[in-house]
């Protein structure tokens, strides 16, 4: 046996995990010592210090319940967000691993690919909306990604406004300027018009088998991005009476932003208006947008054109709707007439196919809803008047009503109401027009006269007989800020505006009610349009200053104000005292008389007050410029009033609305 020496006990050295990562990269020995190793310095290497750095592992993570792919970029949150606005985000069941290196390339993509990003965002999306667990993994990824990332986006997004903007805006051009050219393609329909045939552009099919590989860079800066969330967020809840899932401009935009880049467009314009009442830079953002909008929408026409394909044009008319009435929003002299022609051409040739299915069908009579809305709030600034064979909707009979009546996010449930009011205010306009033409006293004109007053008899009989649905007779919307008495209210207040208009324009109307008090055309204001308006007042202090419905109010407003008068006596006194003090800037109370006081002229004040207070609030709700505008026309209405001789009544609110141009669209 060898007797070999034994090796001394020697201990067993442990491996340090603190060493500088460099010596870690190169299995080197590092002897830790600071602020550099001894190891760098003898080799002439910067030592890299002993900073430990970590990564994500989910090796021992637990999945999201089923398939459930929650989205990985912004992209996908904005198409979630319009999901889940209205409920609340819940705990995380997960942690949500961010990964750099893909939100941080290509960050100069082009709108085009972005676009087509989107487009495959929302395929992949819709995928894990089928399998049903898509709603389970979104709150926990919006709760944890959205509200960390997106403070500075804004601020952010105006550091680099002017790079990928599309279509950018020559330096010599104006709003106005770039307005009339966006909408210049609807003037000539001529022998090409698109709409010659009732066929629609396909969306590109796609394979659901087929996995979606792409990668949307800069997700969280990405301006195009945070445009459309903000058009879901904030946007859509005040382009609309009410909103949740009952919401059909939400569900409609949720379905077609990323297949139609008209729509995707419209989409951001409407937000960077919204925006540039506190950020003035975007107004040129959304100037530019909306030019990419109309240019896209030029595109879309070529394609019916083209390539014919049966398809119903939900983004067609739903970029149509959004392009006509929120052009005012940046320019509030655009009143979206040409518009307003093109959609109804389209809904004429809608109502008279055939071929619709019942999901089509249902789509149409939304759209027929939404077009009764914004031709009223035409026929008020404009003498638009062809409605192309629009047909009259009739309202299910109470007996037959087999299900509760849904409210329109803009007609609510008066879209009879409203219809009324459309014909009341075009009857308006055309015989204040012919009166200041000075031309009533020839037979001719004279029958048209009396032709316009027999008609307005109608259309008042017709509001004297018009019934509002029950509380119990209609669907709650699933929005809180938007009950049901809000909508029948509503309803009432178009009911009785439209009567405050007949009843200021043709006095035959209140001489018919009240014989003993007319005389000539003299309209007994005190006993009767103040007292209607005044209810008109009392109806809208009823719907709460929130409520969601505040969308469709502007005009109901303005409707009001154009009844408020001050009685015969009280302007008399007014002038009287203004007279005086003009010769006698001295003058005493005393050597005037006791001042007498009205209970009407009190009413009419606070009534005043109520009005300007209420439009101030939807300065503040609603995008701002159209509501300015309505400002300044209730204000030069009160002073052209105030400044009748008392008796007189020979200021009309459509004359002063013309005489000074304080024109827009009210809603």
């Amino acid at each position: 046996m060898d007797n070999k020496p034994q090796a001394p006990n020697t201990k067993v050295k442990s491996r340090s995990r603190n060493g500088c990562s460099l010596c870690k990269q190169k299995r080197l020995k590092c002897d830790e010592t600071r602020p550099e190793c001894l190891m760098c310095a003898k080799n002439g290497r910067k030592c890299p210090g002993y900073t430990q750095s970590f990564k994500w592992s989910t090796k021992h993570e637990k999945t999201l319940s089923g398939k459930a792919r929650g989205p990985s970029n912004l992209k996908d949150l904005v198409t979630a967000t319009s999901k889940t606005i209205q409920s609340p985000p819940q705990q995380p069941q997960a942690p949500v691993v961010l990964e750099d290196e893909q939100s941080t390339t290509a960050s100069d993509s082009s709108p085009a690919s972005q676009f087509e990003a989107a487009a495959a965002c929302q395929q992949d999306v819709q995928q894990d909306t089928q399998q049903g667990d898509f709603q389970n993994s979104l709150s926990p990824l919006l709760d944890t990604l959205i509200m960390p990332e997106y403070d500075y986006g804004i601020e952010d997004l105006l550091q680099d406004i002017w790079q990928d903007v599309p279509q950018p805006i020559p330096a010599n051009k104006d709003a106005n300027q770039f307005l009339d050219q966006s909408v210049c393609l609807f003037n000539s329909p001529g022998p090409g018009d698109p709409f010659s045939q009732l066929t629609w552009p396909g969306t590109p099919s796609t394979n659901p088998q087929q996995p979606v590989s792409f990668q949307i860079p800069r997700a969280i800066n990405d301006r195009s991005s945070l445009l459309v969330e903000e058009w879901f967020r904030n946007v859509c809840p005040m382009w609309s009476s009410f909103d949740s899932d009952a919401n059909l401009n939400r569900k409609l935009a949720f379905d077609t932003w990323t297949r139609s880049e008209t729509v995707m467009n419209c989409l951001q314009s409407m937000s960077a208006t919204c925006l540039s009442s506190q950020m003035p830079a975007m107004r040129r953002v959304a100037v530019s947008y909306l030019q990419s909008a109309t240019t896209a929408l030029q595109k879309e026409l070529k394609l019916i054109r083209e390539q014919p394909v049966k398809k119903f044009p939900t983004e067609t008319l739903l970029a149509l709707c959004c392009i006509g009435t929120a052009a005012c929003w940046i320019d509030t002299a655009e009143l979206g007439t040409k518009f307003l022609r093109e959609a109804k051409t389209v809904l004429k040739r809608l109502n008279q196919s055939k071929d619709l299915s019942a999901q089509d069908r249902q789509i149409l009579s939304f759209f027929n809803n939404s077009i009764i809305y914004w031709n009223m709030l035409v026929a008020v600034v404009s003498d638009e008047r062809d409605d192309l064979g629009i047909p009259k909707l009739k309202e299910p009979q109470r007996k037959d009503m087999a299900q509760k009546i849904v409210p329109h996010p803009w007609t609510g449930v008066s879209a009879t109401a409203q219809r009324l009011f459309t014909q009341a205010v075009r009857l308006c306009r055309r015989f204040r027009w012919n009166l200041r033409q000075g031309s009533i006293a020839t037979m001719q004109n004279l029958e048209i006269a009396m032709k316009d007053i027999r008609e307005a008899q109608k259309v008042e009989e017709e509001l004297l007989g018009l019934e509002h649905y029950q509380p119990h007779e209609i669907s709650e919307t699933g929005d809180r800020m938007s009950p049901v008495s809000d909508f029948i209210n509503v309803a009432e207040g178009y009911r009785l505006a439209s009567l405050v208009q007949l009843y200021q324009t043709f006095p035959d109307l209140v001489s018919r009610r009240l014989p003993e008090d007319a005389v000539g055309s003299h309209v007994p204001w005190d006993n009767w349009i103040v007292p209607l308006t005044l209810r008109l007042v009392n109806t809208l202090k009823t719907v709460p200053v929130t409520s969601g419905t505040r969308c469709i109010q502007p005009l109901l407003y303005l409707s009001a104000s154009t009844g408020l008068r001050f009685d015969t006596e009280t302007l008399l006194q007014q002038r009287r005292f203004a007279q005086a003090a003009a010769v006698t800037p001295d003058i005493t109370l005393a050597s005037l008389g006791e001042p007498q006081v009205t209970r009407l002229s009190i009413e009419v004040t606070y009534a005043r007050r109520f009005v300007m207070e209420r439009l101030s609030a939807l300065e503040h709700s609603l995008p701002p410029a159209p509501v300015l505008v309505a400002k300044d026309l209730v204000t030069a209405v009160w002073a052209g009033y105030d400044n009748d001789t008392p008796g007189s009544n020979n200021t009309h609110w459509i004359d002063v609305m013309e005489d000074s141009d304080l024109r827009t669209i009210f809603g």
